[in-house]
């Protein structure tokens, strides 16, 4: 007994033509996901301003162990390694009401009273609202 197979050319060829492609497609993805991660992102300078209403801040940079690397306020331009690892932290410059009363109500008191006027509207008015119904009774 003799088995012949049907073989297509045409559908044969397009197989063929089909791995070769997808072949070449993984190819090109391969190399540009090698391409992608090799370039490196590096940060040699950094700038930082101070946003209007923001009170002032220090910056501290601490590197990769925790030790602190550097304090900078918000009007520095920082230059730091490209090779290594830092963590950022923004810290509030405090000010005493009673060391320097204006800057206390300039930086702290105003700004923190106009971002959060109206909480302090509700609760004035509930403790007044408390006051005028206990005083009724």
């Amino acid at each position: 007994m003799v088995v012949v197979a049907n073989i297509d050319p045409i559908n044969d060829l397009d197989i063929r033509e089909k791995m070769t492609m997808k072949k070449q497609l993984m190819f090109i993805a391969l190399i540009a996901l090698i391409l992608l991660v090799s370039v490196p992102a590096q940060a040699q300078t950094i700038t930082i301003s101070n946003p209007g209403s923001i009170g002032a801040r220090d910056v501290l940079v601490y590197d990769a162990n925790g030790s602190l690397w550097g304090s900078y306020n918000t009007s520095s331009v920082i230059t730091i390694d490209k090779n290594g690892s830092y963590v950022f932290m923004l810290k509030p410059q405090t000010s005493s009401i009673i060391d320097d009363p204006q800057d206390w109500l300039t930086n702290w008191a105003f700004p923190y009273v106009r971002s959060n006027i109206t909480a302090i509207i509700i609760i004035v008015g509930f403790i007044g609202f408390l006051i005028f119904a206990m005083g009724r009774r």
